[in-house]
């Protein structure tokens, strides 16, 4: 691990962010690709209603997930710090607190979602047709969180030291391994939805042992003990500082989603099952622009901890520069190449049109979004990840609640809900930057 690390208090800043964020950005796409896979494989060699039954249950997943995924994000920014300041015994007590918080989570995690799985698909007006298959599938997922987590944690104490090369090659391990067992469960034991969710949990418990054997077997500051594995409670409350904001933020962004896939389900397994391929073909899109934004929150969590507060703002400003020339590529890409890249997902004619309006409709505005993670980001390596947290608690969650039993009830199709994105990215962004702007020249003076 040790040629990994990347010293990004010193030296050009440009290579740097391209160096971590090419690996950061194929991992976040290396990770949808295979969520994107199950949906595929469940949609070719099932049935649309079982693709519509594992693709609708992503909003809740995610929001579930959003809390725990926050602290890691916490860790990220507390071991960056720490690097920054030359500190390696805080640095090694974060990584082992970083560890047990995540199975400890994952465990907390898995009890609520066996809990909730019933109660929320019913009020999610889940259609009749999908709810026990859904069920099935979320009920067997919710199996794999303590591992989910585990690699989650792992990869933010790898990205605090600038190596993101190293989460890559565990997540494509444990990819490989899900496609191959997938193809197995549905084409020789015709295993359906649940045998999809089986193969999710065995490929996030060998990339998180994978992560977790190259900490153990380091010789830096970031070896694992097992006889260390312990929290330390003033980590455990900087971790919290950060990363519960963060979370929270995560967990209000996703409820809103959670209302916007209510409103979906009740226009039909078809416009469900359409969304969801939409999604998956989008997502790829913002895992690469949302690596400019992981990368700034590193550079700025490292620098602030070495008072090199020039280092921090240019970080920020060619982060935004090289997320524009991104977004605008991008997007270009999937708009031109949108029939057949739906047509993977189905073949049902229905399902490739209703898929376009969600690309058309949010894809062409995701720069908005990767504008306001890279505002959060900075924030966030600051050390305030209060404010973030509160715009778009303002911002994200009361337009598009608005939207949704507002605007939606009046002109009840898919193109107006899909509009809901943009109109509370605009909003929250005008909020954030001026509040960002603010803070930078106080942090100045």
């Amino acid at each position: 691990m040790k040629q990994q690390e990347m010293d990004l208090i010193h030296g050009p800043l440009s290579s740097n962010i391209w160096r971590m964020a090419i690996p950061l950005a194929l991992t976040g796409l290396m990770q949808q690709f295979f969520n994107a896979a199950d949906i595929a494989m469940v949609g070719r060699f099932v049935d649309a209603q079982s693709m519509a039954a594992v693709g609708s249950n992503a909003p809740l997943i995610t929001t579930l997930l959003s809390l725990f995924i926050g602290l890691s994000i916490g860790t990220n920014v507390v071991l960056a710090r720490f690097i920054g300041q030359g500190r390696e015994d805080k640095v090694n007590d974060g990584v082992h607190t970083s560890l047990v918080m995540a199975f400890l989570c994952g465990l907390v995690l898995a009890g609520i979602g066996e809990i909730a799985t019933r109660p929320t698909l019913l009020w999610l007006k889940t259609p009749p047709e999908v709810f026990s298959i859904a069920e099935l599938y979320l009920r067997i997922l919710f199996i794999e969180q303590p591992f989910l987590l585990l690699y989650n944690f792992e990869a933010s104490i790898f990205r605090a030291i600038g190596d993101t090369r190293t989460p890559l090659l565990a997540l494509s391990l444990g990819g490989v391994c899900k496609i191959a067992l997938n193809l197995i469960i549905l084409l020789l034991f015709h295993g359906g939805a649940g045998g999809v969710a089986i193969g999710s949990i065995i490929a996030n418990i060998i990339s998180s042992l994978f992560l977790f054997r190259h900490l153990h077997r380091s010789h830096t500051m970031f070896h694992v003990s097992f006889r260390r594995l312990k929290m330390h409670g003033d980590i455990v409350l900087r971790i919290l500082k950060i990363g519960l904001p963060a979370g929270l933020q995560g967990i209000v962004f996703c409820l809103s989603n959670l209302i916007i896939q209510s409103a979906l389900n009740s226009l039909g397994p078809t416009v469900m099952a359409a969304s969801a391929a939409g999604y998956n073909i989008e997502i790829f899109v913002y895992y690469i622009m949302y690596a400019m934004a992981q990368v700034n929150t590193t550079l700025v969590g490292q620098n602030y901890g070495a008072r090199e507060f020039s280092r921090c703002r240019k970080a920020t400003r060619i982060c935004f520069k090289q997320t524009a020339i991104l977004s605008l590529i991008l997007t270009a890409i999937i708009l031109f190449f949108s029939d057949p890249l739906l047509s993977l997902f189905s073949t049902s004619p229905d399902v490739v049109e209703y898929g376009k309006i969600r690309l058309h409709y949010v894809v062409c505005f995701l720069w908005l979004n990767a504008i306001l993670d890279i505002y959060a980001g900075s924030l966030r390596g600051y050390g305030n990840s209060l404010i973030p947290a509160l715009i778009t608690l303002i911002g994200i969650c009361s337009v598009r609640i608005t939207w949704v039993y507002i605007i939606f009830p009046l002109y009840p199709t898919m193109k107006t809900l899909m509009l809901c994105y943009p109109a509370s990215w605009v909003v929250t962004n005008v909020v954030l930057a001026g509040v960002y702007h603010l803070y930078i020249q106080r942090l100045g003076k």
